[in-house]
Order: structure tokens, then sequence, then C-alpha cells
């Protein structure tokens, strides 16, 4: 068996490879979870554009390329489910941190969903985005714990009262990607307890 990792998903080539070693370890492909990424913030005003195409080559061109290789595998197998992760940051902006890469990345990402749908239903892929409000990972802890931070106010305008946990977001995949969902099809759904449905 080939070695799964690792690999630059970023690249056609690397996203190819990493598919392929996939389905030769697994035997086929039904679900692609576009979850990989990497990103860089910063003020609008003095953002290096290496920054800028990072988080867009991070953002944007893994999904896609990933998408694209498996794309002829969930045909041969007569369908599946395609799922990608965009965010909150699509739809609205952040006045708490400076996020405009994050945010333009990802509603490339939430617009290429709905073409992919509109590519795969003939052939009965389903396509979905989830966009997650904020939530606590490794890389968010940091700015989450900053006693200083934003979090009072976060927490103060979701409607649950608290950020998300990353198995809020795992749930909400593993439905979108189940039988369940199988009349699903180019949805995107808010994962942000609330947040993107209260007005300010």
């Amino acid at each position: 068996m080939r070695s799964l990792a690792p690999v630059d998903l970023s690249t056609q080539h690397g996203a190819r490879e990493w598919i392929e070693a996939g389905i030769e370890a697994f035997g086929g492909i039904d679900i692609l979870y576009n979850n990989a990424s990497a990103l860089r913030n910063g003020p609008v005003e003095s953002m290096p554009a290496e920054d800028w195409y990072f988080t867009l080559r991070n953002e944007l061109d893994i999904p896609y390329f990933c998408s694209q290789a498996a794309w002829p595998h969930l045909i041969a197998r007569g369908g599946g489910a395609v799922l990608n992760v965009a965010s909150v940051a699509a739809v609205r902006g952040a006045p708490f941190l400076p996020m405009v890469p994050h945010g333009a990345a990802k509603g490339g990402v939430l617009a290429m969903s709905k073409h992919l749908c509109a590519a795969g239903a003939p052939h009965h892929i389903r396509v979905n985005t989830i966009a997650p409000g904020m939530t606590r990972t490794s890389a968010t802890a940091p700015f989450l714990d900053d006693p200083n931070g934003p979090k009072a106010h976060l927490e103060a305008r979701i409607p649950v009262g608290r950020v998300g946990e990353p198995e809020d977001i795992a749930r909400a995949a593993a439905f979108l990607c189940s039988d369940e969902a199988a009349f699903v099809n180019g949805a995107d759904l808010m994962v942000d307890g609330g947040d993107s449905a209260m007005a300010g």
C-alpha cells in the first residue's frame, strides 16, 4: 500500500496521487470530505501578496483539485457524496478579526460547490457544503483563550451561548455524507449555533 502522506493537496498532481492511493488502499471512493486547508489573515493595507495567494491555494485549490481527481472515480462507481467546508465568513464580514483572504476563498468554495452540484447531479454525485462558525480547534484555541480577545462578545451574540466544538462540525458532516441526506444536494449548512441568523 502506498503511503497517503505527506502530500501537497494544493497541486493537481498531489491531489491525484492522494486520491489514487486512497482508492488503492480501500478499494474505491464513495465520499470525499474536503476539510484540509491552511490560511493566513491580516490587515488589508499591509497583507503581503504571498499570504493572499497562500490562503487561496490552500482553501480553494485543495477542494477543487481533490474533487477533480475523485470525480471520474465517483462517476464510475455510480455516484457518491462530496462535502466541502465553506465558512460563515463566506457570507458575512468579521469585525473582530481581519480575514479577507479567508472569506474570499470560502466564498469561492461556496460558489464552486454549486457548480459541482450541477455537474454531478446527472452522475448521482451529491455536492454540499458546511459553513462552520467560530469553532475551537488547536488553531483557534490561543485566540479564544486570550483574556483580551473577543470570545465573550462572540458567545454573547451566538444564540446557543458558546462557540463550536469539533464534534459539532463532525456530526453535521456525517449527516450530509450519509444516505439519510440522499435528497440534500447543493445545500450550505450553517453550523454556527445560530450566529448567522442574528442581525448585526
